[in-house]
């Protein structure tokens, strides 16, 4: 993780490091589309481009927006008996970001709808998103 020494644009503070997953993960093969958030969240909390619609991705949104959609998309699974109660949808580390790219290739720009991955909590080790 982190990023080699002659990236361009690299910051000084993202040194390369060994991270080692120890827990398996599910993630969203798709970004979030328009529909999705409309149906999970409600009004976007900023303006979506002209002309797209609920096939198009969601842009424009924050982390924290991202993450209050990951929350209230897990309201919805636990309420509805679809998710497990001590599962979660959430967005990814940077370590499971990096990890569907493969060791030494760099993975998809990341947007802040593109994975909404889960992951069980204490309690167990599986997860899902």
């Amino acid at each position: 993780m982190g990023s080699p020494p002659r990236e361009p644009e690299r910051r000084p503070d993202e040194g390369q490091v060994e991270v080692r997953l120890t827990r398996g993960f599910w993630m969203g093969k798709y970004e979030v589309t328009q529909g999705q958030w409309k149906r999970v969240a409600g009004e976007f909390p900023g303006k979506q481009p002209a002309g797209e619609g609920g096939k198009f991705p969601v842009v424009e949104v924050n982390y924290a927006e991202a993450e209050g959609f990951c929350k209230k998309l897990t309201e919805l699974g636990h309420g509805s008996g679809s998710l497990a109660k001590d599962w979660e949808f959430r967005l990814p580390t940077e370590a499971q970001w990096s990890t569907p790219a493969g060791p030494g290739r760099q993975p998809p720009r990341r947007s802040a709808t593109s994975s909404a991955a889960g992951r069980r909590t204490s309690k167990g080790n599986r997860t899902m998103g």
